[in-house]
């Protein structure tokens, strides 16, 4: 579904995981601010990330994510707290 190097919005990543809804409607929560799950369809369970690396997020956090081409591992840093 996901191709890799591909360039997605949040608003098609919402179509992909929810065919014909598009992007989960309310205005907050995880799909706006880092991650959520995906409920239904094909990649119900799955969990979508929205993360930066490299550049600090909308809210100045500037985390140590990190994706190793070689061995094709990301090293992630979800919101403090969670």
């Amino acid at each position: 579904m996901f191709k890799p190097g591909g360039i997605y919005t949040r608003a098609s990543i919402g179509e992909i995981c929810y065919p014909g809804q598009g992007t989960p409607r309310n205005s907050g929560g995880n799909w706006y601010t880092g991650y959520a799950r995906v409920l239904q369809g094909a990649l119900k369970d799955n969990i979508i990330v929205f993360m930066n690396i490299g550049v600090p997020g909308r809210t100045g956090h500037n985390f140590a994510n990190h994706f190793d081409p070689k061995n094709h591992l990301v090293t992630w840093y979800g919101k403090p707290g969670t």
